[in-house]
């Protein structure tokens, strides 16, 4: 009997034994999560016309994650990239969405670039409960709310909003028109001008479209004279803004250019010149040239890597800043790290300080936009650059 229970005994712990074994380790159940290993995916335009934006900002990614690393990872992990070309278009963006989620195994990604390829993988981000950070910022981002979809800063139409609360409350009677391009990008942003118009009783005086790319806009320029438009508001990218600024300046076209995020940028006041004079941006994210510790921060650990390196576009402040976010994130979710404990860890900050660049972040369980904040920045021509003359504004109530 006593040998019938010792066998016994033995059978239990062996099929216990082999019970445990045979049961994946955490990291193994987590996709993209290994021991000693995290797996990110960005997807970004590197090719295509909004390439100026992304690449600075996949660059920003990459250098903060390899600053992480080189200190030891986050918990014990290091991060490993995996990075993807979408053209800016939806079908490379689906392409390279496949490739990471179901090649790479990715934990979560940066991307894609565009509005639209961003709304195509909406449904499918929460199917696979893929943690996502677009780099657009478009209204859609969070309405209606997702659980796994986390805007980097204020929508479009914040930002839109700003502006025209700028032009309104220094302008008697300005006459407004908007350049954009004809995608959702631009689409987003004249229906935030459009609304604002009517919230303070007034209408656009024109809605002129260029395409991206465009090397010229003489057309354009001339329908903005005919409208006879003394505030433009420029919702593009630096290719569209050096094109109006250039030719507004050939053709006689005097207004005040006021350009969104896509716009503001030191690489288009330095290829714009003196056209770029009547210009002033807005943007979500600090500049290079601002006096403060985030930014400082920013530039340390970029010269630790490219000593004497040349400034950066604030683009790239924007990767800056999402990487930031994102890995707070990781250092809240601890060494449990599953896309729900991802979750509700970035969930639990509440006016989290970036000193200066970006504004302060919130998201909560029912809103993963962070803030409403936008800067306004002066084209300063004779050193190539924008330079910041506001603090962070938010649009008026």
């Amino acid at each position: 009997m006593k040998k019938r229970n010792v066998l016994k005994s033995l059978g239990v712990l062996f099929f216990v034994s082999i019970f445990l074994t045979s049961i994946p380790s955490y990291a193994e159940k987590m996709r993209g999560v290994a021991n000693d290993t995290i797996k990110i995916g960005i997807i970004a335009d590197l090719t295509g016309p909004f390439a100026n934006a992304t690449v600075p900002l996949k660059e920003a990614v990459s250098i903060y994650f390899r600053y992480m690393n080189d200190g030891g990872g986050i918990h014990g992990r290091k991060v490993k990239l995996v990075v993807e070309d979408d053209r800016y278009a939806i079908p490379p963006a689906i392409s390279a969405f496949k490739k990471l989620l179901f090649k790479d195994k990715v934990f979560a990604t940066f991307g894609p670039s565009q509005t639209g390829a961003s709304v195509a993988l909406f449904s499918n981000m929460k199917k696979h409960k893929l943690v996502s950070f677009p780099h657009n910022l478009s209204d859609k981002l969070g309405t209606p709310h997702k659980r796994y979809i986390f805007a980097a800063g204020a929508s479009y139409s914040d930002q839109i909003t700003v502006v025209f609360d700028y032009i309104m409350k220094n302008a008697e009677n300005p006459k407004i028109a908007i350049v954009r391009f004809d995608l959702d990008y631009g689409k987003i942003g004249l229906a935030a001008a459009e609304k604002r118009a009517a919230y303070y009783k007034t209408k656009l005086v024109g809605d002129v479209i260029l395409s991206p790319g465009a090397l010229e806009a003489t057309s354009q320029v001339m329908t903005l004279k005919r409208t006879k438009a003394n505030y433009v508001i420029l919702h593009g990218n630096p290719s569209m803004a050096v094109s109006i600024l250039r030719d507004a300046k050939k053709l006689g076209f005097k207004a005040r250019f006021i350009g969104t995020i896509g716009c503001t940028d030191d690489a288009m006041v330095k290829m714009a010149g003196n056209a770029a004079k009547p210009f002033l941006g807005t943007h979500y994210f600090g500049s290079w040239h601002d006096d403060t510790q985030g930014i400082k921060r920013m530039k340390d650990i970029v010269s630790k890597y490219y000593p004497n390196t040349k400034p950066r576009s604030q683009f790239f402040t924007m990767g800056w800043s999402m990487v930031n976010i994102f890995t707070e994130g990781l250092n809240r979710a601890g060494r449990n790290l599953t896309s729900e404990t991802f979750v509700d860890a970035l969930e639990t900050l509440r006016d989290f300080d970036t000193k200066g660049v970006c504004g302060p972040v919130t998201y909560t369980s029912t809103s993963h936009k962070p803030n409403q904040y936008s800067k306004f920045f002066r084209a300063d021509v004779e050193k190539g650059r924008i330079i910041a003359f506001t603090d962070w504004l938010k649009p008026v109530n």
